[in-house]
């Protein structure tokens, strides 16, 4: 009983650590969506914003991906650096919503989880500091490939060999993220 007190112990204070030393300059609100089929295929989503409620200056909710035009309205009143993400189709309305606010605001970063092959990706509006795009190539549903707009967008694709459901919910990908944000200095 003792061993598993301190095994619990040690996961909460080295855990509460690693979010600690993250601490982005500027406050930072992130707007994630769910893939196609909501909560359900797409909960890595929910991890991640749990995740990242718990570094000081961020505030992260999830959204259904169908929302982009309530959640492009909320990010333009925002008084910090915005950041967009989703898993499958949520990651295409991603790209959409940072494409609506072109020209009315700046993006700080795009998170694409294995965008969707089966709907239409637009390419990164240049509004975008950087965008990272996680993807697979073991079934048609996602692959889909960031790409940049115009030269100035710092657009990064990295293939991940695991499958499309498996993607938004991997402790390497949500670390990734969670370091892109952390990196964040400016809105």
């Amino acid at each position: 009983m003792k061993r598993l007190l301190l095994a619990l112990t040690l996961l909460v204070v080295f855990t509460g650590q690693s979010y600690a030393q993250c601490a982005p300059q500027v406050p930072v609100r992130v707007y994630l969506m769910y893939g196609l089929l909501s909560s359900l295929m797409s909960s890595g989503m929910s991890d991640l914003v749990d995740k990242l409620n718990r570094i000081p200056n961020v505030k992260a909710t999830v959204h259904e991906w169908v929302s982009s035009g309530s959640i492009a309205e909320d990010a333009a009143k925002q008084n910090a650096a915005v950041v967009f993400g989703g898993h499958s189709i949520g990651a295409n309305a991603a790209v959409s919503i940072a494409r609506q606010l072109n020209g009315k605001r700046r993006v700080a970063l795009i998170l694409g989880y294995d965008p969707s092959s089966l709907a239409g990706l637009e390419s990164v509006p240049p509004n975008v500091d950087r965008a990272i795009g996680f993807r697979q190539d073991h079934n048609p549903f996602g692959g889909n490939t960031l790409v940049a707009a115009a030269p100035g967008t710092s657009v990064q694709n990295q293939f991940h060999d695991m499958n499309h459901i498996a993607i938004d919910k991997h402790s390497k990908i949500h670390a990734a993220s969670i370091a892109a944000i952390c990196a964040i200095s400016s809105r």
